[in-house]
């Protein structure tokens, strides 16, 4: 990220994931891998947050998330973020794509 001029103080290694039970299990193949967050100030956000919490900072399963999100009615979806900023790293930064295919943490 730095190499693009972006932020790149938070980085957080993503090798496992909480399934739609709740059971924390390895990353699905491929999709496990280094992400950072390229914007210091919800770098900041995210730091002060997780700082001095104990336990789960997530403690439901994923779909548990999903549906809480789907009720705000916000018109987009989680994932729709994720891919608007990896859209964004793509359209506006020196990034090669192997650099933001790894972000995206795909295998292709």
């Amino acid at each position: 990220m730095t190499q693009a001029d972006l932020y790149g103080g938070l980085v957080v290694n993503v090798n496992k994931q909480k399934g739609k039970r709740g059971v924390i299990a390895g990353a699905k193949a491929g999709s496990s891998g280094y992400v950072a967050c390229f914007n210091r100030e919800a770098a900041d956000l995210i730091v002060a947050l997780v700082r001095d919490y104990k336990g789960a900072i997530f403690g439901h399963g994923i779909d548990y998330y999903f549906k809480k999100w789907k009720k705000l009615k916000l018109g987009v979806t989680l994932k729709d973020l994720r891919r608007s900023s990896i859209y964004w790293i793509a359209h506006n930064t020196t990034l090669p794509p192997v650099a933001i295919k790894s972000h995206a943490r795909h295998s292709k």
